[in-house]
């Protein structure tokens, strides 16, 4: 298995919107990727699974790689 770096971070407002953007982010960095589909998925869950009421300034911040 070979290990990828870091691919990228966003920055999402903290709505239920933001998933849907989550997901093509994700999709457009792995554009190819024979498991691009499972991946989208467990990045929804995360962002999904959030507190979304306790981000600062209604923004969540993250990294991928982190």
């Amino acid at each position: 298995m070979r290990t990828v770096g870091f691919l990228g971070a966003v920055d999402v407002l903290a709505k239920a919107s933001s998933i849907t953007l989550a997901r093509g982010y994700v999709r457009s960095l792995l554009a190819g990727h024979p498991d691009v589909e499972e991946i989208e998925l467990l990045v929804s869950e995360l962002v999904a699974s959030l507190d979304l009421s306790r981000s600062s300034f209604g923004r969540l911040s993250g990294s991928a790689g982190s």
